[in-house]
This record gives C-alpha cells, sequence and structure tokens, in this order.
C-alpha cells in the first residue's frame, strides 16, 4: 500500500505543474490576441493616417522653388491684440510678401489686392498677447494658412483653374509686437 501511495504522488504533481503551464499559457495567448487585435484595430489605423498627413505635408512644403518668381509685397498693417485681464491692448505690426509662380499669377493678385489684404489681416487678427509669445510658431502657422487660402482665393477668380497660377510662400517683412508701457 505505501508502494500505491507514492506511485499516485508524481502524478498529482506532475498534473498540478501542467495545469500551471497551461493556465500561464493561457494568460499569455490571451495577452497576445489583445494586443495584437488592439494594434491592427486602433493603432495601425492611427499610424497610417498620420503618415498619409505627414507625407502629404511633406510634399506640399517640397514643392519646388520657382526660376522666375514674382513678388507682391504688402504694406505694413497694424492690428489690436486681445488683451489680457485689465492690462491694455498690444498692438501687432505686420507686413506679408506673397510669392508667385509666375507674372500671371502676381498680376491676378495685384488685380484682386483687396482680398488678399482682407484675407492676410484676418489672419493676424485677434490674437492673444500668449499666442504672440512663441513668434516661431504663430508665423509659421499664419504663413501656411495664407498660402492655403490664397491659393483658394485664386482658384476661385478663374473660370478654368491652372496648376501654374498660385502662390508659392508668404513671407512676413516685418513682425512687430507693440506692448503698451
Amino acid at each position: 500500500m505505501a508502494e500505491e501511495v507514492n506511485e499516485e504522488r508524481p502524478e498529482k504533481e506532475s498534473s498540478g505543474a501542467i495545469g500551471k503551464i497551461v493556465l500561464v499559457l493561457g494568460v499569455v495567448l490571451v495577452a497576445a490576441i489583445g494586443g495584437l487585435t488592439t494594434y491592427l484595430f486602433v493603432l495601425k489605423p492611427m499610424l497610417e493616417e498620420a503618415a498619409e498627413v505627414a507625407a502629404s505635408e511633406q510634399v506640399s512644403n517640397e514643392d519646388p522653388i520657382p526660376l522666375m518668381p514674382v513678388e507682391v509685397e504688402f504694406p505694413q498693417t497694424p492690428v489690436n491684440v486681445i488683451r489680457d485681464g485689465q492690462a491694455p491692448a498690444a498692438m501687432l505690426l505686420f507686413g506679408v510678401t506673397l510669392e508667385c509662380e509666375n507674372e500671371a499669377t502676381a498680376e491676378l493678385v495685384r488685380r484682386h489686392q483687396a482680398r488678399f489684404v482682407d484675407m492676410v489681416n484676418k489672419l493676424h487678427d485677434s490674437r492673444t498677447r500668449a499666442e504672440l509669445d512663441d513668434v516661431l510658431l504663430i508665423k509659421e502657422s499664419i504663413q501656411r494658412q495664407a498660402r492655403q487660402k490664397g491659393n483658394d482665393i485664386l482658384r476661385r477668380l478663374q473660370e478654368d483653374p491652372d496648376d501654374n497660377i498660385r502662390i508659392t510662400d508668404v513671407f512676413h517683412h516685418t513682425f512687430v509686437v507693440n506692448d503698451p508701457l
């Protein structure tokens, strides 16, 4: 009888160890399936979308510089900055130059200068002092928006849209924030 009891124990110990191994493998398998599912249905679509946006921005940022660009310079314009609390409002003085693909584009911009000046003024108006503290970021943002909106205006002005009629870049020749004393 003693021999029979000893023979049963190793089987119980081995079945307990196998049960633990199966349990650990089950937990690992469930975690792996959950991670794979999360990647396929959540992360992968987000990463693909971000890659597409980055690729489209890279293509638009790498447009070739025209061989004979024509620049249209707008006069300096002051706008009020939204004031913080009871402090007097600061003034933003800015001037913008549009780089056009060719003379035909520049002529179209000059003929409809009021539209372009208004668009540029709206992009600068109603900014807070905090926004204007990061000059590089705000200037790049305004320049990008001005190029997009300017090209939208040019498309609407043409009866037959021409890909050679476009604004290639926007530059600030003046950007000064004047805080009151």
